[in-house]
């Protein structure tokens, strides 16, 4: 998925890899030694949804890492500050996915 990430007084483009209810793995391109990516900064981020609808989020850098070989790009684990009603639906319908019809 997609994602937009404006912190640092910088905003940059990222991509989700993991999420849970609670959290969110992305990587980015904010992999510069200017940008501070430290445990607990607070980070605004949207996502966006296969749907093509559009969600922010609170979140908390709990955790970066520079990829290698370069480093020109950071993988980034983030807590969620209270989850919005949309993005909880979002995850449930990814462990509920919607049942077939039986004929």
């Amino acid at each position: 998925m997609k994602a937009h990430c404006a912190s640092f007084d910088i905003s940059n483009s990222a991509f989700v890899h993991n999420v849970s209810e609670q959290g969110i793995f992305i990587q980015t391109g904010l992999a510069d030694k200017k940008t501070d990516l430290e445990t607990g900064i607070p980070v605004e981020l949207q996502i966006e949804l296969p749907s093509g609808e559009k969600i922010d989020l609170n979140c908390e850098i709990r955790w970066s890492a520079q990829n290698p070989p370069s480093g020109l790009t950071s993988s980034v684990g983030m807590f969620i500050k209270d989850p919005p009603k949309e993005y909880k639906k979002f995850i449930k319908s990814l462990s509920n996915p919607k049942k077939k019809k039986k004929k």
